[in-house]
């Protein structure tokens, strides 16, 4: 699966989506019984180059084939691999379908 790992901050009611050309493509596998809404991302050894890789350089995901956002809330080094659990940025992979919607809002606290 190619994914793009981005570092990026945004406030937390953004639907901001980082530059495309921001992004570092890797090919990653999904770890065994994860959930659609919290993947859980493992990095081969053999798609890192040893010593450049750093994965406090990351911490928000782009994965093109399910057109989803994520923010990275946790890395671990497992068996000579790195994994990268996330959490579904919702505001930023829905942008398009809030921006072409009207609301009516009655009250606000």
């Amino acid at each position: 699966m190619q994914i793009y790992l981005y570092k990026f901050n945004k406030r937390p009611n953004s639907t901001a989506q980082p530059l495309p050309t921001a992004g570092k493509a890797f090919t990653v596998q999904l770890k065994d019984e994860c959930s659609f809404i919290t993947p859980v991302l493992r990095f081969s050894p053999d798609n890192l180059v040893s010593g450049v890789f750093s994965p406090v350089a990351y911490n928000y995901v782009q994965i093109a084939y399910w057109q989803r956002f994520y923010y990275i809330t946790d890395w671990q080094y497992i068996n000579g691999a790195w994994e990268a659990t996330l959490s579904v940025d919702v505001l930023a992979s829905f942008k398009s379908e809030i921006g072409n919607t009207s609301a009516y809002v009655i009250r606000s606290a």
